[in-house]
């Protein structure tokens, strides 16, 4: 699996080209990434067009995308605020029980989290809780339920230097490295990025210091289920 946008191919074709295949799914194959060979599996249709309610959505999410990717160059706070003031509209549109809100939820979270890097925004836990709520709508089996597991690792790993809950994050980041590295095939890319989240994992719990408490040794047990026989750590 491929994350955070990572363009790996492109692919054009008229619309006459795709309808022509009818009900028939066809396969575009991309070229080798890191060892892996992927391929995606298309089915073009016909559909009844869209409403008025869900062309403004699109309009929204195409408007909110281009102000992220204007804040990502420019690096401009201003940019940056019309992003999440756009992804916040979408979220609105997609109201608890909507099928689209966890995507709304992840494209917000990632709006704050971005600005969060660039130290445009101090608060994290907004950033955390929406990739939280994120992963509670796509559990296990969900086809997008280890990319939101590994949103929410990430989300948590970039705190680890810039805040005073340590433990209790690297706590989280444990267990949910734990669920996720069973998850992702190896060779994968979400493999090779759990895998890096393990080592920051396991490298700030042996920076904590050792005060013998219920707590502490807690977390410790969790970390050590990341490390195996063998594991240099």
């Amino acid at each position: 699996m491929l994350g955070n946008g990572e363009v790996v191919a492109k692919f054009e074709s008229s619309w006459d080209e795709l309808l022509d295949r009818g009900d028939e799914p066809f396969n575009i194959s991309f070229p080798f990434i890191d060892g892996d060979h992927s391929s995606l599996t298309l089915k073009a249709a016909v559909i009844c067009p869209c409403d008025k309610q869900d062309s403004a959505l699109l309009d929204s999410i195409v408007e909110s995308e281009i102000a992220c990717a204007t804040y990502v160059t420019s690096k401009t706070v201003s940019h940056l605020n019309d992003a999440m003031q756009h992804f916040q509209l979408i979220l609105d549109q997609c109201p608890v029980g909507h099928p689209d809100r966890a995507g709304a939820l992840t494209n917000l979270a990632w709006a704050r989290f971005k600005g969060y890097i660039r130290n445009n925004l101090q608060d994290i836990d907004s950033v955390t809780s929406l990739f939280r709520e994120a992963l509670a709508l796509r559990p296990q089996g969900h086809p997008d339920h280890p990319l939101s597991i590994y949103h929410l690792i990430r989300a948590l790993i970039s705190c680890y230097g810039k805040e005073n809950f340590t433990a209790v994050y690297i706590h989280e980041s444990a267990r949910l490295c734990c669920k996720l590295l069973p998850l992702c095939p190896e060779g994968t890319y979400l493999h090779a990025a759990g895998a890096n989240g393990v080592s920051h994992v396991i490298c700030e719990c042996n920076e904590l210091p050792i005060d013998a408490s219920d707590e502490d040794i807690h977390i410790r047990r969790v970390v050590l289920e990341l490390c195996p026989l063998g594991n240099e750590h």
